[in-house]
């Protein structure tokens, strides 16, 4: 019969090895694809609200 602890001590360098790749892989995806991580809003009324709060209001603009 096989010892459990030795399948166990097998596996865990290639899980090891996955993980790292996996990473490696997802950092090269998030290093292409930067414009994911930007936040953006989620509905039509919170777009409008950035655009307003982007915008100087039209009194300020006058003063200047």
């Amino acid at each position: 019969m096989r010892d459990p602890s030795s399948t166990a001590s097998r596996r865990a360098p290639l899980l090891l090895a996955l993980v790292i790749g996996l990473l490696g892989v997802a950092l090269l995806v998030v290093n292409e694809h930067t414009d994911w991580l930007e936040l953006r809003p989620a509905s039509g009324t919170a777009t409008a609200m950035s655009l307003a709060a982007d915008r100087a209001p039209a009194a300020e603009t006058a003063r200047r």
